[in-house]
């Protein structure tokens, strides 16, 4: 019997610590979207130009989710981000190694992998917006 509650215990205690985990996630998404969605489009094509001449490439895909929601984040502005789509130029991403969409790639070979925030592409950039 004790051990049917243990197990029972452990159970419920990962499940609670997934919900959190999940919530979080969702949380720090919207609150992402809600800053995305209030900039103005002056300063977002400012910073994928900057992100564009400092030679940051970006390599995804037409089906990958989360590099349409990439694309969307930076919406008209995208027009300004060097893109590699791997489905019709997939040589370039073989030769780049590339196995997971988005990745951004600066560089100096260093590699952000999945849907990335503007102020983690800020950061690892040095290009500056504000949010």
């Amino acid at each position: 019997m004790n051990k049917k509650i243990i197990i029972f215990a452990i159970a419920l205690i990962l499940i609670l610590l997934v919900g959190v985990i999940v919530s979080f996630y969702v949380f720090s998404q919207n609150k992402n979207q809600e800053i995305v969605d209030n900039l103005p489009i002056s300063k977002i094509d400012k910073f994928a130009d900057c992100l564009s001449k400092t030679g940051i490439i970006m390599y995804g895909n037409d089906f990958c989710p989360a590099c349409k929601e990439q694309r969307r984040m930076f919406s008209q502005s995208f027009r300004f981000i060097n893109y590699v789509n791997c489905r019709l130029e997939p040589q370039k991403c073989i030769d780049k190694k590339i196995n997971n969409f988005p990745t951004w790639v600066f560089p100096n070979n260093e590699r952000l992998v999945g849907l990335q925030n503007f102020e983690k592409l800020s950061q690892v950039s040095g290009c500056q917006i504000e949010l």
